[in-house]
């Protein structure tokens, strides 16, 4: 009797296991989802997946706490995305994109220069905030010099004033990307908080951003009579 009572008592226990497994995995397939939709730009089919509220059993599941922490940042992006900034500059739990909410809502609002420049100073004290918490966050750093991309494209009105600022500038970029140590091309970089990858694997969205223009380039020379110049490979008016 001891001996059926124990086997049932196991029995149970791993069918409950298997259970919370299970809808534990279906956690995670609903977050994944909502990754796939937000960056395909579905905003608020990504919303919709994310806001769904977890189950009260996932706090007794490993990793289950990381898993309900990326739904609620993947519900707080897809609200940025679809320009709801009030709500997500006032989430406590997404101190970077809120700054960057922040930021977005006054360029929208505007206003006399008094009251923009008082909530431009708040927005500058969360990014502290940001970089205070996680100095490496290369986002709440991120200086943009007007002044110095005005000197790089300064003369530039021409299509050959444009060849010559590539033939001028490139190398000096990519000098400076051959010589960053791997170890700060394998850190993770977080991309407008729409995805997280290390930041190696942006060089390769960048060099494809750039063929996709390009394409566009040759279709739109083509369009126009213009001749197609060999890019990939040989075209129809410069044959390899």
């Amino acid at each position: 009797m001891r001996a059926t009572i124990g086997f049932l008592v196991v029995a149970a226990v791993l069918a409950g296991s298997g259970l919370l497994a299970w809808r534990g995995s279906e956690l995670e397939r609903r977050v994944a989802a909502a990754e796939r939709d937000l960056v395909t730009l579905r905003y608020q089919e990504a919303g919709a997946r994310a806001v769904e509220p977890p189950p009260a059993w996932s706090s007794w599941l490993p990793g289950a706490g990381k898993t309900v922490e990326d739904a609620r940042a993947l519900s707080a992006t897809s609200k940025y995305w679809e320009g709801d900034y009030d709500a997500v500059a006032a989430d406590p739990n997404a101190k970077l994109l809120a700054a960057n909410a922040a930021y977005r809502a006054v360029r929208r609002d505007g206003g006399n220069w008094q009251a923009v420049v008082g909530r431009l100073d708040g927005v500058v004290k969360t990014y502290a905030d940001v970089l205070r918490e996680n100095p490496d966050s290369a986002e709440a750093a991120f200086n943009f010099d007007p002044e110095f991309e005005k000197r790089v494209t300064v003369g530039v009105n021409t299509t050959g004033d444009i060849v010559d600022m590539y033939q001028r500038e490139y190398p000096k970029r990519i000098a400076r990307l051959r010589s960053t140590p791997g170890a700060q091309l394998a850190k993770e970089a977080d991309f407008f908080s729409m995805m997280k990858q290390p930041a190696v694997m942006f060089l390769g969205i960048a060099n494809n951003h750039g063929i996709h223009h390009r394409g566009q380039l040759a279709s739109y020379l083509r369009a126009m009579g213009s001749k197609v110049p060999s890019m990939y490979g040989g075209s129809a008016d410069e044959p390899m």
